[in-house]
């Protein structure tokens, strides 16, 4: 499973749709050596004003088995978003927070 994240793959954007301040784009990771797709990301993006407010991240394995996922709240920060993702596989967890004007982040390996 580290190997998802240490290999750099061809990523491929595309943007799906744009309706209503929602945007949702797919990802695909695939393995540099063997071209062979290892993973897919679908992003799902809320938007107030042209603002990005939210957004929910699931990934998939090759069969479209969730494996991970991530959501990321922008509305205290455009540039620093207070985010938690959870690798199911791995037990990886990630997690920011603000705290008394401090950005907490709490990262855990099982």
């Amino acid at each position: 499973m580290l190997r998802i994240f240490l290999l750099t793959g061809l990523t491929l954007w595309v943007y799906s749709a744009v309706a209503g301040g929602a945007l949702t784009r797919v990802g695909y990771a695939y393995d540099s050596n063997t071209n062979q797709l290892l993973y897919t990301e679908s992003h799902h993006e809320r938007y107030s004003d042209g603002v990005l407010q939210r957004s929910e991240v699931i990934y998939k394995d090759p069969t479209e088995n969730i494996f991970a996922s991530k959501i990321a709240d922008f509305s205290n920060s455009q540039f620093m978003p207070e985010f938690a993702l959870e690798n199911t596989r791995t037990g990886h967890e990630e997690k920011t927070r603000f705290i008394e004007n401090k950005y907490e982040v709490i990262y855990s390996e099982s």
